[in-house]
């Protein structure tokens, strides 16, 4: 951090008004130590920051958290510095500059929209597309943003098949590289169809705390999503167990909708894990469907693994008992 960037942050000291909380998200990835040495610098400079260090699941990327919606995936430094300086402004402060026509028609995002602005340090044109949407995840309830240093997180980037800064990620339905407006980004908001939205952008939902949300967006279209199916047999815990508390809110408010996954899953039975195959089991003695009764059947007869046969067991005699 240079002389100059950390007059830019002593800066907040002549603007905050109160004291302002803001999250620390460490997880065991080694740039965590980055995000930690920048969080001590900000306490040390500007005494009326607070950081309040957030938990993190094992899908997490370390982050700086600001407000409900907001996090900085890097050390924000160099172009960078002064857009983050700016959300503590808004955060500070309790209100944004968003305008009034953009705010009204996002006032109630369903589905809930995670963003994803891939930027870099260096990058001149960065700050104006960031700033551009930095009023957003502070004044639309259900927008998530994350602004992600591609060079501090290169191999995210490649995950996302960022090739240039900036780039935004809609959902993973929608992508811009260079310029965005904001009347751009509410379009694409309102019309998109959750029916599409694909795994990663469920698995985000579904582990930050949207599992609920998830299962009314099913019972609103009618309809189980192609891309739930893969979170239910994901062999990460921490998604399975998200996806299937969505799985029980679906069942407890449309069994028949519910047990559209049973087929799938029956297929998908075979390829999975054994550590996945016991909630696949779970899953069908709650639907309690004697759609599933011969497979399970067939699991106790052939079955080596005594955890596996037991779940089967179990969930055929739910079954039974009905």
């Amino acid at each position: 951090m240079t002389p100059a960037e950390e007059a830019q942050i002593r800066s907040l000291n002549e603007i905050f008004t109160r004291e302002v909380t803001i999250g620390m998200r460490l997880t065991y990835d080694p740039r965590s130590r980055d995000i930690e040495g920048f969080c001590d610098l900000l306490l040390r400079l500007v005494p009326k920051i607070k950081i309040r260090r957030e938990e993190a699941t094992a899908e997490s990327l370390p982050a700086i958290l600001v407000g409900p919606g907001l996090s900085f995936c890097g050390v924000p430094s160099h172009n960078e510095l002064a857009p983050f300086i700016e959300a503590l402004a808004f955060l500070n402060a309790g209100k944004t500059d968003l305008p009034e026509s953009i705010a009204g028609r996002l006032l109630d995002v369903q589905p809930p929209a995670s963003v994803s602005v891939y930027v870099a340090p260096f990058c001149k044109f960065c700050p104006e597309v960031v700033r551009r949407l930095l009023p957003l995840p502070f004044a639309v309830d259900g927008l998530r943003m994350r602004i992600i240093d591609g060079v501090l997180f290169k191999d995210v980037a490649g995950e996302d098949r960022v090739r240039s800064v900036p780039t935004v990620i809609l959902d993973n339905q929608y992508r811009w590289t260079g310029g965005l407006t904001l009347t751009q980004l509410c379009e694409a908001v309102e019309s998109r169809d959750p029916t599409k939205l694909d795994k990663a952008a469920l698995q985000r939902l579904v582990t930050e705390g949207g599992a609920y949300d998830l299962a009314w967006m099913m019972l609103n279209s009618g309809r189980v999503f192609e891309a739930f199916l893969d979170l239910l047999i994901e062999e990460n815990l921490t998604v399975r167990l998200a996806a299937m508390v969505t799985m029980e809110e679906l069942a407890a408010a449309d069994l028949t909708l519910a047990r559209q996954v049973i087929a799938p899953l029956l297929k998908r039975y075979p390829q999975s894990a054994d550590s996945v195959k016991g909630d696949m089991l779970y899953i069908f003695g709650e639907l309690q469907s004697p759609q599933c009764l011969s497979h399970l059947r067939s699991v106790l007869a052939t079955e080596e693994n005594s955890e596996i046969r037991e779940a089967a067991q179990e969930a055929l005699e739910k079954i039974e008992s009905e």
